[in-house]
């Protein structure tokens, strides 16, 4: 049976993202005791939120559940499925694991763009540059 590292990743995922508790439960709409819980091992969480927060953080429910914490996670982009186009630059892409690495300003842009629902996202992208 594999081993399951979900607690350890919701914290890894979130300081990879340099993130607080507070910030991933506005996202996941929860109070940051309940989100804190999860961290802890208090309490588990249910397949929704799992699929929400993974999705969040750009990676698997897998990747979620049995990433070791030593482990390099390849994250995805929400890009590659709102353009699935193959002309469309992937920015998670297994040739591209430097774009990971984001400034503050980078990440913080990138998470008020996850806070978006998809409808909003794409509107985001599609609105022209001054």
């Amino acid at each position: 049976m594999r081993t399951l590292y979900w607690r350890e990743n919701l914290k890894r995922f979130r300081k990879m993202n340099g993130m607080t508790q507070q910030q991933i439960a506005d996202v996941l709409k929860i109070e940051r005791t309940a989100y804190a819980n999860y961290e802890l091992g208090r309490t588990n969480m249910n397949i929704e939120t799992l699929c929400k927060v993974s999705e969040f953080f750009g990676v698997t429910v897998e990747q979620m559940l049995f990433a070791s914490p030593n482990e390099d996670v390849v994250r995805k982009s929400n890009l590659n499925a709102a353009f699935p186009n193959k002309d469309c630059p992937r920015l998670f892409d297994e040739e591209c694991r430097h774009v990971g690495y984001l400034t503050q300003d980078e990440r913080r842009l990138l998470i008020l763009y996850r806070a978006y629902d998809d409808k909003a996202q794409i509107q985001v992208l599609l609105t022209p540059e001054d």
